[in-house]
């Protein structure tokens, strides 16, 4: 009996002990689905600043009733942890530049939600575009004025001031600049850049300008005299101008350089080759502006003197018998080199045989003697070329 009752003490303790576990794995089911923890959703907003950002986001709740708390990352980098506060400014950031924000809200326990978003700093302020106007234009230099600009959170302005991409004068104060020493009649372009003190920002403005003409040298004549084989006059009128200094004469042969700055009004040109054509250039130069005015004129040398000279002309007749011949022209000259061609009764004869050492003879037809015998006016025509220049001369035959 007394085992029975042991056996059966043992039974309900192993029963109990049973229940007790199922009791506890059910707990820890139950605790375990209560671990499964939600974080509400939330968003951020920014305001920007020149180098600052911020950040406000809604609060977080967590449904298992935990505090929450927040991380900032920007660009990756935490820089702040377990901010209590749904709000937070980061500074030292660059004016107009983009940053990724981060903030993860996260319970005791760990649990965490994250939002991700782009914000951009505020841009630094731009000084105004100035107006720009110009006066007092000379040959030389003008004045320009400019407006002043305006830029936002003004700490003060300063002003640049270029020619042609070449910095004249900085950090000016003032509205207006000067420029001298420039060419006439000369286009420049004129830079103003408005520069802002506080921010290091600029703005820039162009205007161009171009300087007054320098006179020129007033309008003249040229002539030519005393023409010779190898020699020749050039001459010009008065030199002037309506202006400062006086006017110089430079002259030019042919596109070459003879000579520069006479203050004559005229000059003789030698070593001139005989009957060639020769184009003479005058250019009047302002010696104050640098200004000219040219004028070309064009003339040909004598020729030299010819020389060439028929000395006899002869027409013979046919003859017969044991030396019989043609008709034939016999000429004789002073230089027979110099001559190219024979023209009788209109007809040319370039071809003919030598005659002795001056003269030539040329064979004629019957009719050609029968015209030529019949003339009224016995001539013909020798034409030549003597000290390169081509000729011809008139003379008169005879009848043998």
């Amino acid at each position: 009996m007394k085992n029975q009752i042991t056996k059966r003490i043992t039974l309900f303790n192993a029963l109990l002990i049973l229940s007790s576990a199922l009791v506890f794995f059910n707990c820890s089911d139950d605790e375990a689905m209560e671990e499964s923890v939600t974080l509400s959703a939330f968003s951020i907003t920014a305001t920007s600043g020149l180098d600052f950002l911020t950040l406000d986001w809604e609060d977080v709740t967590a449904s298992n009733q935990q505090n929450i708390s927040y991380d900032v990352f920007v660009d990756g980098a935490l820089i702040k942890e377990n901010l209590s506060t749904s709000t937070y400014k980061v500074n030292d950031l660059e004016a107009g530049t983009n940053y990724l924000i981060k903030v993860i809200a996260k319970d005791e326990s760990g649990n965490q939600r994250e939002v991700e978003k782009t914000f951009t700093t505020s841009s630094k302020p731009v000084p105004t575009e100035v107006a720009i106007s110009s006066k007092d234009i000379s040959r030389s230099g003008f004045t320009i004025d400019w407006t002043a600009a305006t830029v936002d959170g003004d700490q003060g302005l300063k002003y640049d001031v270029s020619l042609d991409g070449s910095v004249l004068a900085t950090d000016l104060e003032v509205l207006t600049y000067t420029f001298s020493d420039l060419e006439a009649e000369q286009a420049y372009e004129v830079k103003v850049t408005a520069k802002s003190i506080e921010f290091g920002t600029s703005t820039s403005k162009i205007l161009p300008v171009t300087t007054a003409a320098a006179p020129k040298p007033n309008d003249f004549t040229l002539s030519t005299e005393n023409i010779q084989t190898t020699s020749a006059v050039v001459r010009w009128t008065s030199l002037t101008i309506d202006g400062e200094g006086g006017v110089l004469a430079d002259l030019y042969i042919n596109g070459a350089e003879e000579t520069i700055g006479s203050t004559a009004s005229g000059y003789t040109f030698t070593f001139l080759t005989a009957n060639t054509e020769y184009t003479i250039r005058v250019v009047a130069r302002s010696t104050a502006y640098g200004t000219t005015l040219e004028k070309e004129i064009t003339f040909k040398t004598e020729p030299l003197p010819s020389t060439f000279e028929v000395t006899s002309a002869k027409i013979l007749p046919r003859t017969t018998g044991t030396f019989d011949s043609p008709p034939l022209a016999i000429i004789r000259f002073s230089n027979r080199d110099l001559l190219e061609g024979i023209v009788l009764n209109d007809k040319t004869y370039g071809s003919f045989a030598f005659a002795g050492s001056d003269g030539i003879s040329i064979l004629l037809t019957d009719e050609e003697y029968e015209a030529l015998s019949n003339a009224a006016v016995k001539e013909g025509t020798a034409n030549f070329t003597e000290n390169g220049t081509a000729d011809s001369i008139t003379f008169t035959y005879t009848l043998d």
